[in-house]
């Protein structure tokens, strides 16, 4: 397997989907665990539109409005995502809660597996 494929596998290891109210879904990386004290004060904006990687059933209408936009599906962007969410309190609550949950899990995992592979002391 060649490094770029390895580090493909490595981050989709850290990729979840979040349902959004609208029907849309986003995909985000929990954050390598030595990002992860950047979260001690909460998720901010800025760390939603950084960890966000995709999308599914965004369309123009979402993004402009119904009277402006069609109804044709629009790629994930960086910079769209941005825009949109940064204008949409609701969403970006919802992508905050959904990735805390994500990073308490694996901080939760981490801690059970160093308890599992402690030493005994017999």
């Amino acid at each position: 397997m060649n490094v770029q494929t390895l580090l493909a596998k490595m981050a989709s290891q850290r990729e979840a989907w979040v349902d959004l109210p609208g029907g849309q879904r986003l995909q985000y990386r929990r954050p390598p665990e030595v990002e992860l004290p950047r979260m001690a004060a909460g998720i901010t904006a800025d760390l939603v539109v950084e960890y966000a990687c995709g999308w599914d059933r965004f369309t123009e209408a979402d993004l402009l409005g119904a009277g402006v936009g069609s109804s044709d599906p629009v790629p994930f962007n960086t910079d769209l995502w941005a825009a949109y969410v940064r204008d949409k309190t609701t969403v970006l609550q919802v992508v905050a809660a959904a990735m805390a949950k994500t990073v308490t899990d694996f901080l939760l995992a981490r801690q059970a597996e160093a308890k599992n592979s402690a030493p005994s002391s017999s």
